[in-house]
């Protein structure tokens, strides 16, 4: 592991304020310099792609509830007796 790279502190004389303090760093120069990215051809007409626009879509639906049916009065009735079947 290497040290950290010294610190100067210097008071700066032009500063309003008394006692401000300014850190300066030495930052010392990469032991490797950064790599170019190599160079990549590209095509000078765009690309198209129709399949994107195909979209296939599925949606599930539950059944529907079912509703019972009323009962029905049998119409063949004098008035006194009503008789229902189901």
């Amino acid at each position: 592991m290497k040290p950290p790279a010294p610190t100067e502190i210097d008071a700066v004389p032009s500063a309003p304020a008394v006692g401000v303090n300014v850190a300066e760093y030495e930052t010392p120069e990469p032991e490797k310099p950064d790599n170019e990215p190599p160079a990549t051809d590209t095509s000078p007409d765009p690309k198209v792609d129709d399949d994107s626009d195909n979209v296939k879509l599925t949606v599930t639906v539950p059944p529907a509830a079912t509703v019972p049916e009323p009962e029905r009065v049998n119409d063949d009735t004098d008035g006194a007796n009503v008789s229902t079947t189901s």
